[in-house]
């Protein structure tokens, strides 16, 4: 099972990552109880031993773990104890945080909170210890997406994402510098300068190739642990291995190639295919294959398809990578950035990582800003806030009523 295997490798994660000897960490998950202690997963390791006072479980610690465990240069090692200690202590942090959420109704976990600092950097340590290789913040995901894909991996439950919606570490944590705009004798408005929908819509091949390895790299991220292979059974390989993630990259570059000047409608065929492709690939995934072997599994599925090059468009006005939609002509770069509000109608403060390119979480309750989940833009015309709930400044047809530059 899928999760089961991440709870372990939540488990040794930790541990690995706190230095606890690596003897002793296959003593505590040997899954034979007469040579070891077959804890499966963080709760397992929290519940074994007593939590409070601070003296019972570090007792426990010594006398339950490295004492029980006879290993040489461990037993009785201070600072072994010590390092059991911090792992232990980490775990209980998210173990205790979860049992809270529990009892007040909240769910555990929605799909795009933070992930506690413990996991993610488990992730990221087992990432690099996996591949020797540390990405920079422009092919890291950010936060929330790391968190998103984390959940889905855990669950099997995966889903396609739009790949132009990718955000890098970077893009989200960019500072957005603000200036003031006065209307009228006594409205002072603060305006986001760095707007995502103006100077940094991704909108061509080029940033379609980028933001999917991004996202490919998400995958390996948290895909570290092992599974069954489907190719070769009886072997166990990474769930989203590294090379197996690229290299269906590859074939969207190779793509990109005969693509780019063809006069095509490039970054939407590119679009459906690769949609399609990984629609496929998670079916595979429900059926227990590892996400890199479904990925390359689903693409043999579509090579058919993929080999079926677009038509040229009847009229070539614009780049041929660029996307031929009217709306997003008349909003990027021609018209002046629209005026915002830091209030709505009622004077409740607006999210705005919602809207530009920092983002927020999905629900308005689960905010950490506990801020109101709403459009900022100002009607020029009557100088109200939108505050519609069912867009974002990026994609507000108030944009349209403010002058051409």
């Amino acid at each position: 099972m899928v999760s089961e295997a991440r709870d372990l490798e939540a488990l040794v994660s930790t541990l690995k990552n706190k230095n606890v000897p690596a003897s002793l960490i296959t003593y505590m998950t040997e899954t034979d109880t007469s040579k070891g202690l077959g804890l499966a997963n963080p709760d397992d390791f929290v519940n074994y031993v007593k939590h409070e006072p601070i003296a019972l479980f570090e007792g426990d610690l010594t006398t339950k773990i490295l004492v029980k465990s006879n290993i040489d240069g461990v037993k009785d090692s201070p600072l072994v104890l010590s390092r059991l200690k911090q792992a232990y202590l980490a775990l209980k942090s998210e173990f205790d945080t979860k049992l809270s959420r529990k009892k007040e109704g909240v769910p555990i976990g929605d799909w795009e909170d933070p992930l506690e600092s413990s996991t993610q950097e488990g992730l990221f340590g087992n990432f690099n210890r996996c591949y020797t290789i540390v990405l920079t913040a422009h092919g890291t995901p950010a936060d929330n997406l790391i968190a998103r894909l984390y959940r889905e991996v855990t669950r099997n439950l995966l889903s396609v994402h739009e790949v132009l919606k990718v955000r890098t570490l970077a893009m989200a944590q960019r500072p957005v510098k603000e200036r003031r705009s006065k209307l009228g004798d006594y409205m002072v408005l603060f305006q986001d300068s760095e707007d995502p929908a103006d100077d940094e819509t991704p909108n061509s091949v080029l940033w379609y190739l980028l933001l999917h390895r991004v996202l490919m790299n998400g995958y390996a991220i948290v895909g570290t642990h092992q599974v069954e292979s489907k190719k070769f059974p009886g072997t166990k390989v990474p769930f989203a291995a590294l090379s197996d993630v690229y290299e269906y990259t590859e074939v969207l570059h190779h793509r990109a190639v005969r693509l780019v000047g063809s006069g095509a409608d490039a970054l939407g065929w590119m679009q459906q295919r690769d949609q399609e492709t990984r629609a496929k690939a998670v079916v595979y995934t429900r059926k227990g294959w590892p996400l890199g072997e479904a990925l390359l599994e689903a693409y043999k599925d579509e090579k058919v398809e993929w080999t079926v090059m677009p038509s040229k468009r009847k009229a070539i006005n614009e780049h041929p990578d660029a996307v031929s939609t009217p709306e997003k002509k008349s909003r990027v770069g021609t018209r002046e950035k629209p005026l915002t509000s830091d209030k709505d109608a009622a004077g409740q403060l607006i999210c705005k990582p919602r809207n530009d390119n920092r983002g927020c979480v999905a629900k308005e309750s689960n905010c950490p800003t506990k801020r109101v989940h709403c459009c900022d833009v100002i009607n020029p015309d009557t100088q109200k806030v939108c505050g519609s709930k069912e867009h974002t400044r990026a994609t507000c047809p108030l944009r349209d009523k403010y002058p051409k530059v």
